[in-house]
């Protein structure tokens, strides 16, 4: 079970959006509980934020009713079994849950995360995830303004300043030319918001585009000046004052920082020999230029048939086509099969949490920084994997929900997935392609 707050109220049971009653005010109150999740509001602080000075006398008798109906539509979930539980406690009310099942207490934890971080790497792909999450200020056209005031506004602040967190990352990794659009959206809306101005003019000039940059700071100090009567920030005057004389400071790093390029495949299975035509409907799964495969393919076959030899093999063949990194996860579904030197040794099959934590390491994310949520981990994974073209290995699934969270999202990537299940689901349902594989003649 899960609450979306940002831009609106939503209740998703697996991922699917649940009816708990359109009345206005119920889910505005559902929403409140959410924002204020296992902290208690008294009965005269839900009033006062639900109504203000408009609360009618009969306010009290009514947010009772409403709490009620809200009861009834988490029973009708069976919330309290998923790990929900709207709870009556000091003459007051508390929803009761897990804050990662909450967007805006995820957007949080991902907030500081991101904000702790000191690479630009390890930032990015924190608050990409967090900003991802951003629909809209909270509760959307059912905030009060009383609500907006204790809480939208708020997270309406943090949203900004880590967006700017972000666009610093992406300018110090080389990324001015990509966050120009964003930058130039960004400052109309918010003229007086001077550091973002003043990362729009650094992103202009590293851009080569020094005139615009130029243009930009003027118009944005007249703005500043008419607007609240005083001079644009020391830091802002400074940065237009480098950029009037070229100073080589503002340029780019010459030597960008450097990305974690894995290249995780196994040795290539000696003698590998026959092959011949599943070789050639893997090539065939290769998109040419401006075109997109399927995200994914399925190998399937009995034990010691040879799909894990047959993935390495291909992987080895086309690695030059992902130049971004090759990662190769044994699921540890199914024992290792001969010849591949892959087996785990764990034990029992990696959950998504377990594997999501080995891929991020191969990628270069430090163990401290990996979210302990599988959606959160999920989130940061995508994120870095975003921009590359990656081919990723996942040797011996053993059911699509154990592979899911690891598939990259991005057109560029290709996941190969070898089981002795058929995976039927992934192919339903995220478009992979699949290959079952006989054994070969003459095979015992």
């Amino acid at each position: 079970m899960e609450f979306r707050v940002l831009g609106g109220v939503d209740v998703l049971v697996d991922g699917v959006p649940v009816d708990l009653g359109q009345r206005r005010m119920e889910r505005c109150l559902l929403g409140l509980l959410a924002l204020n999740l296992n902290a208690a509001l008294s009965i005269d602080r839900m009033i006062d934020l639900l109504w203000g000075e408009d609360a009618p006398g009969s306010a009290r008798a009514a947010l009772h009713t409403h709490v009620s109906r809200l009861r009834t539509g988490l029973a009708a979930v069976d919330a309290e079994r998923r790990g929900f539980r709207l709870a009556t406690r000091a003459g007051g009310y508390v929803l009761e849950g897990d804050p990662a099942r909450v967007d805006a207490h995820r957007f949080r934890d991902l907030c500081r995360r991101g904000q702790e971080a000191t690479e630009p790497a390890e930032r990015r792909a924190l608050l990409g995830p967090a900003l991802a999450l951003w629909k809209g200020r909270p509760l959307g056209a059912l905030s009060t303004p009383r609500i907006r005031g204790a809480y939208g506004r708020g997270l309406e602040e943090l949203h900004l300043s880590v967006t700017e967190l972000r666009i610093e990352a992406d300018l110090a990794l080389g990324g001015h030319e990509a966050v120009l659009p964003e930058l130039a959206a960004l400052t109309r809306t918010h003229p007086l918001r001077e550091r973002l101005v003043e990362l729009h003019l650094l992103a202009l000039y590293r851009a080569g585009r020094r005139t615009e940059a130029l243009a930009v700071y003027d118009r944005a100090s007249r703005l500043l000046v008419d607007a609240t009567g005083l001079d644009p920030r020391a830091e802002l005057d400074d940065l237009h004052q480098a950029i009037v004389r070229r100073d080589p400071a503002l340029d780019p790093a010459r030597a960008p920082l450097p990305r974690t390029v894995p290249a995780l495949l196994p040795p290539d299975v000696a003698g590998f020999v026959g092959r011949r035509e599943e070789l050639e409907f893997l090539d065939g799964l290769l998109p040419g230029p401006g075109q997109a495969g399927p995200p994914s393919v399925v190998i399937s076959a009995a034990g010691a048939v040879g799909k894990t030899a047959l993935a390495v093999r291909w992987a080895h063949r086309v690695r030059d086509r992902f130049p971004d990194g090759q990662l190769f996860l044994d699921l540890a579904g199914a024992p290792a099969e001969t010849g591949t030197g892959t087996g785990t040794g764990t034990g029992g099959p990696l959950t998504p949490g377990a594997a999501l934590g080995l891929l991020l390491a191969a990628l270069g994310v430090a163990a401290e920084s990996v979210p302990e949520g599988v959606e959160e981990a999920t989130d940061v994974y995508r994120s870095l994997v975003g921009d590359r073209r990656v081919l990723l290995v996942l040797d011996n699934a053993t059911h699509a929900d154990q592979v899911r969270p690891l598939l990259p999202s991005n057109p560029g990537s290709l996941t190969v997935i070898t089981s002795r299940d058929r995976l039927s689901s992934l192919i339903a349902l995220n478009g992979a392609a699949r290959l079952l594989l006989s054994p070969l003649p003459g095979a015992v």
